[in-house]
């Protein structure tokens, strides 16, 4: 196949989620990764995200895709991967030295990592308690004053983002 989805076991998929199929080959023509669900983050939480960690929403065709001000560890609970975009992950980590959503490594050596504009997966953590939660900490939120700050200074710093990303990957936009 061109490219597979990959969905974890707790996902839940919103109603839209398969009107994302009309679209998927077309992303994957440029785009290795293209993320649609984070780990812990419910559509509502997801909004709140928008500004804490900003993207810069990009048109592709009649749709709308992301690329956040940098890639975060936003976990695996849905994505589509193209099989370039697969052998790339497989020659990269190997060894397995680091985790599966690990974005920004995979990023840095030549994935090309996209977020949907849309959140069509979200995660049940609600009714699958995860075993690895105390050790995350998903849960304990740090102080909303520099949150807060931190997404301001995020903001400034798209502009930057989207050029050294086209740069690298030679994608217009």
């Amino acid at each position: 196949n061109k490219y597979e989805v990959i969905l974890e076991d707790d996902a839940l998929l919103e109603q839209s989620f398969l009107d994302y199929f009309n679209k998927v080959s077309r992303l994957h023509d440029i785009y290795d990764v293209v993320i649609f669900g984070y780990s812990k983050v419910d559509v509502e939480l997801a909004k709140i995200m928008k500004f804490v960690r900003p993207s810069i929403k990009l048109k592709v065709d009649d749709f709308y895709i992301r690329l956040p001000y940098r890639q975060w560890h936003c976990g695996t609970v849905g994505y589509s991967i193209s099989r370039s975009g697969a052998n790339k992950i497989l020659e990269i980590n190997r060894s397995l030295e680091v985790p599966a959503d690990y974005w920004e490594y995979f990023e840095d050596h030549g994935v090309s990592v996209v977020h949907y504009s849309d959140i069509l997966v979200t995660e049940d953590f609600i009714n699958f308690k995860s075993h690895l939660e105390g050790q995350r900490g998903t849960f304990n939120n740090p102080n909303i004053f520099l949150r807060l700050l931190a997404g301001i200074l995020r903001h400034f710093v798209l502009p930057f983002r989207i050029y050294s990303w086209n740069k690298k990957f030679k994608i217009k936009h």
